[in-house]
């Protein structure tokens, strides 16, 4: 695969891009793809996120797969709605804690990561248009369900505007039985 990104200076009007199972190592050389919808960069080997300030068009990025340890440097995307993080090195609040600068993201995969803390709630609360949520295979489910009897009743108590939770959808009355 390709060890990095380049030559693609002159496609400046391409909405979508894939370089995904490469060995791209740093997101470099789309600066000037200013119409980018849709960045999909799974399965490589980058562990920070960066040169995206430019991609204000951005509505989804990809990045599963890869060895990210924090999530940084996303807030001037003002129109990302779909961020995919599964299976990186994130393991903290303070790793995903930028999120809360994103109130744009309704779709959010942070699913088999090394999240163990259940405080995490507090970030994702933080966001108004969060849709649907995988935080599966973390131990901070784990660790929500030990403490409050019930992962999904918690989830959806705490973020009452989710549709979808991992691999199921929400039912309609499951917000109401949440609470009570």
């Amino acid at each position: 695969g390709f060890p990095k990104i380049e030559n693609l200076e002159e496609y400046t009007g391409a909405k979508a891009l894939w370089l995904e199972e490469n060995n791209i190592q740093v997101i470099e050389g789309i600066t000037n793809m200013r119409a980018l919808r849709c960045l999909f960069l799974q399965s490589n080997a980058i562990s920070r996120i960066s040169g995206l300030a430019t991609l204000s068009m951005l509505q989804t990025l990809n990045l599963s797969g890869n060895m990210l340890t924090k999530i940084e440097a996303l807030a001037p995307l003002a129109r990302l709605h779909t961020l995919e993080l599964s299976r990186n090195l994130l393991s903290s609040l303070e790793s995903i804690a930028h999120l809360a600068l994103c109130p744009s993201i309704n779709v959010l995969d942070l699913s088999h990561n090394r999240i163990e803390d259940p405080k995490v709630m507090s970030v994702l609360k933080a966001l108004p248009n969060l849709k649907v949520m995988y935080l599966m295979g973390n131990a901070a489910t784990e660790r929500i369900a030990h403490v409050w009897g019930s992962y999904r009743k918690h989830m959806l108590a705490s973020l009452p505007g989710l549709t979808y939770l991992d691999e199921r959808p929400v039912h309609k009355n499951e917000h109401r039985f949440s609470n009570a």
